[in-house]
């Protein structure tokens, strides 16, 4: 039961995160940036998480070593929605997305290479199904677009190392919201100086891009990333990458829904592929969960959401 709740919890998260290029689009339409959302996103989302910390562990008081794993790990979750959302600039966010997914191979192959963690047959076919789904998901936009490449998939790079991170940093003992709210304290910090890269934070928005802006900021930095976090703590890096390929099918779905965007026979093949590749992850993969985490984090994870 308890590794059913971390594939729904990773699933829940990637279908949040799938609805992220709307708001993006949306909030710029209205006067934002995209490195201001970046910023707002984890900004915005601190009176919000410290409460929770609070409520859900007084006690807690981070230790000098937590703050330095914390700071490297802040760093691929702050540089990857920086990169993905300046990739939009230069090629459509489905096709980024897309391309950003090829972020479940590196997770395979660093896992693999620098933590000795076996790959059985199922995770090797997952990946090889929801790579090919994603490539068939892909559309690409105007020619000459390299830049909107190259950011997307260095942001798959990027968030490979904040979910290898992640799963063997040591910080699974900590309370989830106090990771939370730290996580996003120091991505804060990164994204306002990077946002003088682009101009700047931006202040002129319209009342309703604010308003997208600040459901944007808990939608993902509160909602979809503590079920990510609390995911992966459940049932490690490996499987949680592949079950986050649900995220560009989100998209597609959102986008022909609610943008109005085409559909076709191409994309709709690679869809089924990625949820092939979801459904025979959890169907299949026999593997060991990882073991419970004894002391608060083990009462947090149980308690959440």
């Amino acid at each position: 039961m308890r590794q059913l709740r971390g594939f729904l919890f990773v699933m829940a998260s990637a279908a949040l995160f799938g609805c992220m290029p709307i708001f993006v689009k949306t909030a710029v339409a209205n006067g934002g940036t995209s490195s201001s959302l970046v910023f707002y996103r984890f900004a915005v989302s601190l009176p919000v998480l410290f409460v929770l910390m609070r409520r859900q562990d007084k006690a807690f008081r981070p230790t000098l070593p937590i703050l330095k794993k914390v700071l490297v790990l802040s760093t691929g979750f702050c540089l990857t929605p920086l990169l993905l959302t300046a990739s939009y600039g230069y090629i459509s966010s489905g096709f980024a997305t897309t391309i950003h997914f090829i972020y479940p191979i590196f997770v395979l192959i660093g896992c693999v290479v620098f933590f000795r963690e076996p790959l059985n047959r199922v995770k090797i076919l997952c990946a090889a199904l929801g790579t090919g789904g994603i490539l068939f998901c892909c559309t690409p936009g105007a020619p000459g677009a390299a830049a909107g490449l190259i950011l997307a998939f260095t942001s798959g790079i990027t968030y490979a190392f904040y979910v290898i991170c992640l799963d063997h940093s040591g910080l699974s003992g900590i309370p989830s919201f106090a990771l939370g709210f730290l996580l996003s304290a120091s991505a804060a910090l990164i994204s306002f100086f990077a946002s003088f890269l682009d101009g700047g934070i931006c202040f002129a928005m319209s009342p309703f891009g604010w308003l997208v802006t600040v459901f944007f900021s808990l939608s993902f930095s509160v909602g979809a990333m503590m079920l990510f976090q609390a995911g992966v703590r459940i049932i490690g890096a490996q499987r949680a990458a592949i079950l986050s390929t649900l995220e560009p099918v989100t998209s597609i779905v959102i986008g022909i829904l609610f943008l109005s965007e085409p559909f076709s026979l191409k994309s709709g093949f690679g869809a089924l592929l990625v949820l092939a590749s979801v459904v025979s992850l959890v169907a299949l993969d026999r593997d060991k969960p990882n073991p419970p985490v004894p002391g608060p984090d083990l009462k947090t994870t149980a308690e959440y959401p």
